[in-house]
């Protein structure tokens, strides 16, 4: 591919190692900034050449085909730091390529508290945003107060976290939108009192998910005064398998990879899932995570309601 980009970037590369499901094909193109400017100057001359891309941060949450796809990748990994603010000491501005356990581990290092609810969730600060990452016991807007995304037209705005910026397992930003810093306000505590809670986090997590096994997380989101794990669970979903994909033993609402998983195989035990909820408590269950399928370009919808970020 023929493109003319400000920062490293190989050609051809497979994107399974970037996930957490560990399954994706080849990209044509990723590009690799180093800091974010190099990541803007990326976005910027890909958008002026006219070419489609993906914003790939600690690759949670998603399921990549493995025939590969036909986008520009633009990894956000360069975008780790993590920075005081100089006019509110309990604000620390999060780089979008931050990885949230370093995030956390990070936090009770300097003696703050308020991010131990985010103890054992994969992926970056940046994705995090974009889906409101959380769990039981708290939700990234819980802590977030402004969000510093770009925009299409290469201006940069800063978004303050109002009523209005996120929801049940989503937010106002996307390929629109693209997230660059998150600010989140943390109070000042105390180190062991946060390590004894991140541990009953994970104690917590470990016991009920399969933290162990390749997924990608909790596949559907939960409806109204619902758990969609306990529903698939009672409609027989544990255990099924389809070709190198399976529904985890451990907790129903996870797909594992139990080796050589495809997107095929991935998508036929999705559709069994949500059947064998429908059929048996009439909902329909929402998509919690992300699909990047081969012939569907960033930003668009496929007829299953997937699409790109």
């Amino acid at each position: 591919m023929n493109v003319h980009l400000p920062c490293p970037a190989r050609s051809d590369l497979e994107l399974a190692p970037f996930t957490t499901f560990r399954m994706g094909g080849r990209a044509p193109l990723v590009a690799e900034p180093r800091n974010r400017e190099e990541f803007v100057a990326a976005v910027a001359a890909l958008r002026a050449q006219g070419l489609s891309f993906r914003v790939l941060g600690g690759g949670a949450n998603l399921f990549i085909d493995d025939r590969g796809i036909d986008e520009v990748v633009v990894l956000s990994a360069g975008m780790s730091f993590m920075l005081r603010e100089a006019e509110d000491t309990r604000l620390l501005r999060l780089g979008a390529g931050l990885s949230l356990p370093r995030f956390v581990a990070s936090a009770r290092a300097m003696g703050r508290s308020g991010a131990e609810f985010l103890a054992g969730i994969p992926g970056s600060v940046g994705g995090a945003t974009v889906m409101n990452a959380g769990g039981r016991h708290g939700e990234l807007s819980g802590i977030a107060r402004r969000v510093r995304v770009l925009l299409p037209s290469g201006a940069e705005e800063e978004v303050a976290a109002g009523a209005g910026t996120f929801g049940y397992r989503a937010s106002i930003f996307g390929p629109e939108m693209i997230v660059l810093e998150t600010v989140v306000e943390l109070e000042q505590g105390d180190r062991k009192q946060s390590g004894e809670l991140m541990r009953a986090c994970l104690k917590e997590k470990g016991a009920a998910q399969p933290l162990t096994r390749r997924s990608a997380g909790c596949v559907f989101k939960n409806p109204p005064g619902q758990s969609a794990g306990r529903m698939l669970d009672l409609a027989g979903c544990k255990g099924q398998k389809c070709g190198g994909a399976e529904v985890s033993e451990k907790h129903a609402n996870f797909i594992v990879n139990a080796g050589g998983a495809t997107l095929q195989d991935v998508l036929a035990l999705v559709r069994r899932m949500r059947e064998a909820v429908l059929e048996r408590y009439a909902t329909a269950l929402e998509l919690e995570v992300e699909i990047w399928q081969r012939g569907f370009a960033a930003g668009s919808s496929d007829p299953e309601g997937r699409g790109g970020r």
